[in-house]
């Protein structure tokens, strides 16, 4: 009954068949506008991540001093005989 994030507060108005200030069942909220919302959020996301990644590129490239102190990092953490895994993200 407490809805933890956007789609479970999405699915408890539309299933639950309440009327609108008009007396009728609210038709704006549907299944396939939920995919809608879903999918607009998931490529506001990937919109967010791609230009922040494109950015860190850049500087990189630009910047000589910061791709050796990445590298330096990066040897540090994960080092050179094997590949970065999630267990990494934290150090």
């Amino acid at each position: 009954n407490e809805p933890r994030d956007l789609i479970d507060a999405y699915l408890k108005v539309l299933y639950s068949g309440d009327e609108n200030n008009n007396g009728k069942i609210d038709e704006s909220f549907s299944e396939l506008q939920l995919l809608a919302v879903c999918l607009d959020m998931f490529m506001a996301g990937t919109e967010t991540t791609n230009k922040s990644m494109n950015f860190m590129f850049l500087h990189l490239v630009r910047n000589t001093s910061i791709q050796k102190k990445a590298r330096r990092e990066i040897d540090r953490v994960v080092g050179r005989s094997r590949l970065p895994t999630l267990d990494d993200r934290a150090k």
